[in-house]
């Protein structure tokens, strides 16, 4: 068994949880098991303990009007990945009233590609006269 330390700015879901510790399990091929802490004032996202070594991951939060395929999540990590110099936890979430496009989180910055934040600047746009 191998045990880790997960420690994160802001407590994780159970449902991240699982997700995390089912990398885990794929990744070491062997049971684990995980303890859970929370730091206000850790730099990254993320850092993962595994009893000798260390690692800073960075969790991504994608945002879509659909699910996307295991092909579109790969295309997605691959275009973020050279952003960060810490591995990605990616986790990916349904919004139907984004009408379309996506939405990227990092903890930090927010990359808005949606439908719906495009027609929002419009429609701003518009209301203040300037189309």
């Amino acid at each position: 068994m191998i045990k880790f330390t997960v420690t994160t700015r802001e407590e994780l879901s159970d449902a991240e949880k699982r997700e995390l510790e089912a990398k885990f399990r794929a990744e070491y091929r062997d049971e684990v098991e995980v303890d859970y802490h929370t730091d206000a004032v850790l730099v990254g996202n993320m850092v993962i303990f595994d009893g000798k070594k260390e690692k800073s991951v960075v969790k991504l939060t994608v945002t879509t009007s659909l699910p996307l395929t295991d092909e579109q999540k790969r295309k997605v990590e691959a275009t973020f990945a050279p952003k960060y110099s810490e591995e990605l936890f990616t986790e990916y979430f349904v919004d139907d009233t984004l009408l379309g496009g996506i939405i990227v989180f990092d903890g930090k910055t927010v990359y808005d590609g949606s439908v719906k934040s495009k027609l929002d600047k419009i429609r701003e746009t518009i209301g203040n006269g300037k189309a």
